[in-house]
């Protein structure tokens, strides 16, 4: 490699390169716990979903979509599940599914990050159903910047599950 070719090449990789990546990094986790009180008892579950900007130039958020899922899965013979979230989405029917007036709506500059929180709560025995959450982020023309999901299935668990 030529000189001139590696300083040209390393030029372009640190100056003009990042401005063709997508900058948006979304993000999802998700947890929650059991409480026994009122009877039967309940589950919350609480999803933190982000935004950041990881890129050199800037973009805007204009609006999101978070939905959430708690689907009953079947034991296996065998004592594990195959989890092919796509389809398990396709099957069921969300129990939420909203586009929040969030902070997380707006102009992002580079390294802006930000979150924020969402929560369900439900009421029932315990259970090893599982919970996904999901969020698409979309610009001003309503492309699609990113999507971020998280899943559990120890969330609402009997204690003996958790072993």
């Amino acid at each position: 490699m030529s000189r001139r070719f590696g300083w040209t090449f390393l030029t372009f990789r640190e100056t003009e390169a990042p401005s063709f990546e997508t900058p948006a990094k979304v993000s999802a986790d998700l947890g929650g716990g059991w409480r026994q009180d009122p009877a039967p008892g309940s589950c919350w579950i609480s999803a933190i979903l982000g935004v950041a900007d990881q890129g050199v130039k800037t973009f805007d958020i204009a609006s999101t979509r978070v939905r959430t899922w708690r689907i009953a899965l079947s034991a296996q013979p065998r004592n594990f599940v195959y989890l092919d979230i796509p389809t398990l989405q396709d099957h069921n029917t969300p129990l939420a599914d909203f586009r929040p007036n969030s902070p997380l709506i707006g102009h992002y500059g580079p390294k802006a990050d930000i979150h924020a929180g969402f929560s369900w709560i439900f009421y029932g025995p315990r259970s090893n159903d599982l919970f996904l959450v999901q969020i698409d982020v979309f610009d001003k023309s309503s492309h699609e910047v990113g999507q971020a999901a998280a899943w559990s299935d120890r969330i609402c668990a009997p204690p003996d599950t958790h072993q």
